[in-house]
């Protein structure tokens, strides 16, 4: 036993009561209380009793805390604790589990495409659809409008009548030396040959290489005193495109003479100069209006538009101009109707 600096007050214990004496007393014996130290004393160890021989070993050893987790070193904070597991009702993990072995399966599906020798960055998947019984046709072509025939054209002149009311006239008549009326003008020129479509209609050095096929013209004046003369032409050309164009190229080269002077050598006439005026261009029909020099106000106007596959072309002369080649090109272009 080791050494105790104080020995104990008393190291026997008192035996309990026998059984039988218990059972006669009819209850159990009451425990003594612990005897504590008296006044001026220290308390007392008792220390149980050990086999002989017995010096004394080591203390307990208690048990290593667990490594810390790998992770920051010393001074850095420390590491969150783990949250407590709490158990789930049966049926929780049950859904737990189907939607785990879901997540899995469909990751695969996408590591499978992903991984298909396809260069194809994503796939699409889209599901086409039936087949109508009842497909919608495909629509017809728009065919090409119809053209005028060749042997309309003289039915586009205007009549004499028509022409002296426009033009506020009572007795204009086809001009005698007008030649024939199947044939384009010419014989004129200017010193300025790219405006010269400008003052005389239907040249035949303007519609050179055109395509054009057939015309017809018709040449008005006064018998005696000319103070009216007019020069109207139907042109025929085999498509309306090729009307449209030989239109808008005058339309981009008449513009070029705005404001020009031009000297008009006429054959059997003598020489004239002209001033000529801006050019307009409304829905399609060009006119400009060309004033001579020391003619007492004498003006010409000239009207041009593409109807179809014809080109109307007219030129309208005398003291001071307003509207009247307008007026005689529109009525003219009216009457072409294709077949």
């Amino acid at each position: 036993m080791p050494h105790h600096a104080n020995p104990p007050l008393s190291t026997a214990q008192t035996a309990p009561p026998s059984g039988n004496a218990a059972m006669r007393n009819g209850c159990q014996p009451a425990a003594m209380p612990p005897m504590g130290p008296g006044p001026g004393e220290e308390a007392t160890v008792v220390l149980p009793r050990r086999p002989l021989g017995f010096a004394g070993g080591p203390p307990p050893v208690r048990p290593l805390p667990p490594a810390p987790p790998w992770g920051a070193g010393p001074g850095y904070p420390a590491a969150i604790a783990a949250p407590r597991h709490q158990r789930f009702p049966l049926w929780a993990r049950i859904g737990a589990a189907a939607a785990v072995i879901v997540a899995t399966v469909a990751a695969g599906i996408v590591i499978n495409v992903a991984s298909s020798p396809d260069d194809m960055g994503s796939v699409a998947v889209t599901r086409s659809p039936r087949p109508s019984s009842t497909q919608a046709s495909p629509s017809p072509t728009p065919q090409a409008a119809a053209t005028v025939p060749l042997s309309a054209l003289p039915g586009l002149l205007l009549d004499v009548a028509t022409i002296s009311s426009i033009e506020g006239a009572t007795n204009i008549a086809p001009t005698p030396d007008a030649g024939s009326d199947d044939v384009a003008y010419s014989g004129v020129n200017t010193d300025r040959p790219e405006c010269g479509e400008i003052q005389i209609p239907a040249l035949e050095s303007e519609l050179e290489g055109t395509g054009w096929v057939g015309i017809r013209t018709q040449s008005l004046q006064d018998p005696k005193v000319v103070e009216h003369l007019d020069n109207s032409a139907a042109i025929y050309f085999t498509t309306a495109t090729a009307a449209s164009d030989f239109v808008a190229k005058q339309a981009a080269a008449w513009p070029k003479c705005n404001g020009a002077t031009l000297r008009l050598l006429e054959r059997g006439q003598p020489d004239s100069i002209w001033m000529a005026s801006t050019v307009a261009n409304r829905d399609g029909m060009l006119s400009i209006v060309n004033t001579q020099e020391g003619a007492g106000g004498w003006q010409c106007q000239r009207a041009m538009t593409a109807r179809n596959n014809i080109v109307i072309d007219v030129r309208s002369c005398g003291n001071n101009r307003t509207d009247q080649g307008l007026k005689i090109a529109t009525r003219m272009a009216d009457r072409v109707n294709p077949r």
